[in-house]
């Protein structure tokens, strides 16, 4: 039973610490056999950390002696020559003059070591604060959140020009100014205003400006907002606590308007004396982690501070010197753009300097940073000398992509959802009318022949709808056994047309294939986003093999198949001739938004969105790659028994008789969809009242109580769907059954739905013979 136990049980002598017995994951947690902890007196005391040897030993044998319970944390050296924080719950049991120690140790090094960085993290929080407060310089932190509520709906009502409107409107500024809350001030901001006290500055606040005089740079940071500038800064007078004036140059990080919190923080420095303003600037640049450099321009003398080594691996000495060997380890693509405005912002008087490029760090690896700096120059306009700072902002850059391919994706799933519930919508009636002429044309073969086309070319329409719901992650997994022969040859001529005629694709089966089951629409997505991938590695040309095999998987199976359950696999291949991948590149593939591509070319979701259909569907996908040598990726899907693989393009089925009766509420928001379902309904023999909305619907059930089913679309208007329908329908009928329909899968799959195809949810488009089987099992006949 110990065994089970997680920790080290053991049993020692109260007097001499000897181990009697061990047992519970004595080999899990250090890795020593019970045989090691009971071969030698003192294996215990050996095998303790240095740092907690004498201490542990000095209170557990004082303890023991005492005969008292005690609980000790302390480290052991594991037999892999890792520290184990343990936890020693020990209890001491008497017999007569001999004693006994009974006690567990469970492995608690996970929660020490959190708890450690939690008070490292605490003690930075406070090292933080120090700082903050230590920083010579008057920060405000402001909550501007009222007032950007001012300023949206200033600009609802039409406001274009603020600064008009602001002095057309006697006491603008301080009715804005009123509508900002002053949260905190740091020691620099109570100093410089010679405040008692934070508290005090914060509640004098507005004694700061000069009396008589608006708030002319509260103002112009309210326009800049509206015009959407995140940022100003320049110089302002105000005013001490005590009088005194005094002139500070600010910098105000400003919220965008369409925020819904805004958190500002204004930093101010005092220039009154110039001494004072240089020494302040020389405790910010040693504060600050960020790459300081002053650029001497007649000399052609560059001076960067130590954070180039700190943030970017390269010793500051070795770059000081000519501005050339910063500009050597500009990116090759940036360094023209960068050097034209460099020159550009020199001789056109400007006085101020930013860009971001790719520079080059110590390891030859590139990151994005941005460049900012002032630029002084003599009496006669010319430069002489250039101020600024170097931040890493690769990060930043990599969130902001991220955060637009996210943005694009929502904008796909959101186009194509609508797309597909409006065009299912209109296939759903000519699938139908379609339908009803078979029944009228006779057997003319002809044209029986062109209706067979025409079905055709309406199910491959569903089926494309289908494929870009799947490529906009909108559909639903509706797996079904496949035969990829089939499916393969029938996706050939596709795979041709997109990946060009400088490919060259051959297909590779193995006799006797097994049936799989999954979704034939995503399992196409999946096969075409590899084909791209292959081609794009592929740009002067190449081959591509697409390979079809049965794979037997064993619980010891190799590592390329390992996380798999045993059993019978389907294995999909795409092989190129490309120019390979490396290492770090394979291990990367599937992380959501990773691409080797450029920007615009890829978005880093085509081997992540494989990889999800392959887990969808009980599989893996692998990855085997060189560079030079190619890639080749192996798409595992289970296998089942034989079974009759689905069409990948359905014939109409038989059209089955049917004689309904009834009376059936339908609920449809579109006219011709309605108009066509009533058709439909009454030619099955079924009374029809139909209506276009939620409410509409629930009306006609309390009032009139012969409804045998009700049939309802699930988009409906008015922001209430069929699902809240189905509320109203559970309080008025509780006994009265729903069918669902819809051309908008997803609607059909959210969170509360319970919906079962087939059973209480038709898909549009449909046929008539599904119709008909859920009104049979919904209103089965006495």
């Amino acid at each position: 039973m110990t065994k089970s136990i997680d920790g080290i049980i053991w049993q020692a002598d109260a007097d001499t610490l000897r181990f009697h017995h061990v047992g519970g994951s004595v080999g899990d947690i250090l890795g020593y056999s019970a045989e090691d902890w009971l071969s030698a007196d003192g294996f215990w005391q050996s095998k303790l950390h240095p740092e907690d040897a004498d201490r542990i030993i000095e209170t557990c044998t004082d303890l023991s002696r005492q005969r008292l319970p005690h609980r000790l944390t302390y480290r052991m050296i594991a037999a892999d020559g890792r520290a184990v924080w343990l936890q020693d719950n020990v209890k001491v049991v008497e017999d007569g003059d001999h004693a006994t120690l009974f006690g567990i140790m469970i492995d608690v090094t996970d929660f020490v070591e959190e708890r450690q960085k939690l008070e490292a993290t605490s003690l930075q929080n406070a090292h933080y604060r120090a700082l903050y407060d230590l920083v010579p310089v008057a920060i405000w932190e402001e909550d501007w959140t009222d007032v950007l509520t001012e300023l949206r709906r200033l600009r609802g009502q039409g406001v274009g020009d603020l600064a008009a409107h602001a002095h057309e409107t006697p006491g603008f500024t301080q009715f804005m100014l009123d509508r900002l809350r002053v949260l905190a001030v740091n020691a620099g901001a109570v100093e410089m205003f010679r405040a008692a006290n934070a508290a005090e500055l914060v509640a004098r606040a507005h004694e700061v400006f000069e009396a008589g005089q608006p708030n002319s740079v509260f103002l112009t940071a309210l326009e800049a907002i509206f015009r959407g500038e995140r940022r100003i800064e320049g110089v302002n007078r105000l005013r001490r606590l005590n009088g005194e004036p005094v002139h500070v140059q600010f910098r105000i990080a400003l919220p965008g308007i369409e925020d819904r919190e805004a958190h500002v923080v204004i930093c101010e420095m005092d220039i009154s004396a110039a001494h004072v303003a240089n020494e302040r600037l020389e405790l910010i640049t040693r504060a600050t982690s960020d790459v300081i450099w002053d650029f001497d321009i007649p000399r052609d003398w560059l001076w960067a501070s130590e954070g180039l080594q700190q943030n970017f691996g390269l010793d500051p000495a070795e770059m000081q010197g000519s501005l050339e060997k910063w500009t050597r380890r500009i990116h090759p693509d940036d360094i023209g753009g960068v050097m034209r405005q460099f020159d550009r912002i020199l001789h056109e008087g400007a006085d101020k300097w930013n860009q971001e490029y790719r520079f080059q760090t110590g390891d030859g690896t590139y990151v994005w940073v941005r460049d900012e700096g002032v630029i002084l120059r003599n009496p006669a306009g010319e430069p002489v000398r250039m101020l600024g700072s170097l931040v890493d902002i690769t990060e930043r850059r990599k969130l902001e992509e991220r955060l637009l391919q996210s943005h694009r994706i929502e904008a796909m799933g959101n186009l194509t959802g609508g797309m597909a519930h409006d065009f299912n919508n209109l296939l759903t009636v000519v699938m139908g009318n379609f339908e009803a002429l078979e029944v009228s044309v006779g057997d003319d073969p002809e044209v029986r022949k062109n209706l067979d086309v025409a079905n055709r070319a309406l199910d491959r329409s569903a089926r494309l709808i289908s494929q870009l719901l799947s490529y906009a992650r909108r559909q639903p997994m509706a797996a079904q056994a496949i035969d990829l022969d089939h499916l393969i040859a029938e996706m050939s001529h596709i795979i041709a047309r997109t990946l060009g005629e400088q490919i060259e694709i051959k297909v590779k089966t193995a006799p006797g294939l097994w049936t799989c089951r999954t979704d034939p629409s995503q399992l196409e997505s999946a096969l075409l986003n590899l084909c791209i991938n292959a081609r794009d590695a592929m740009p002067e040309g190449g081959v591509l093999t697409i390979g079809l095999r049965n794979a037997e998987v064993e619980a010891d199976s190799t590592p390329a198949v390992r996380g798999l359950a045993p059993g019978r696999y389907l294995v999909v291949s795409v092989t190129d001739t490309g120019h390979g991948m490396d290492e770090a590149t394979r291990q990367s593939a599937f992380d959501p938004f990773f691409t080797t591509k450029g920007p615009g070319v890829g978005s880093g979701l085509g081997l992540s969105m494989v990889q999800g259909f392959a887990h969808q569907s009980q599989g893996i996908v692998d990855i085997r790659s060189q560079p030079g040598n190619g890639t080749q990726v192996e798409v595992f899907l289970p296998a089942i028994a034989s079974a009759a693989p689905a069409e990948s393009h359905p014939e109409a089925t038989a059209r089955t008789e049917h004689q309904g009766s009834g009376h059936i509420l339908l609920v449809e928001d579109q006219d011709i969809v309605r108009d066509y379902m009533t058709g439909l309904l009454e030619s099955l023999g079924y009374d029809v009242t139909a209506s276009g909305t939620v409410d509409e619907a629930a009306s006609l059930l309390a009032s009139d109580t012969d409804f045998d089913l009700v049939f309802s679309d699930i988009v409906l208007p008015g922001g209430k769907s069929g699902l809240d329908l189905a509320k109203r329908v559970e309080v008025l009928r509780p006994d009265l059954p729903i069918i669902f329909t819809s051309g908008y899968h997803e609607a059909a799959d959210g969170p509360g739905a319970k919906l079962q195809e087939g059973r209480n949810f038709l898909r549009k488009p449909f046929r008539r013979n599904e119709l008909v089987t859920l009104l049979q099992r919904a209103l089965p006949r006495d």
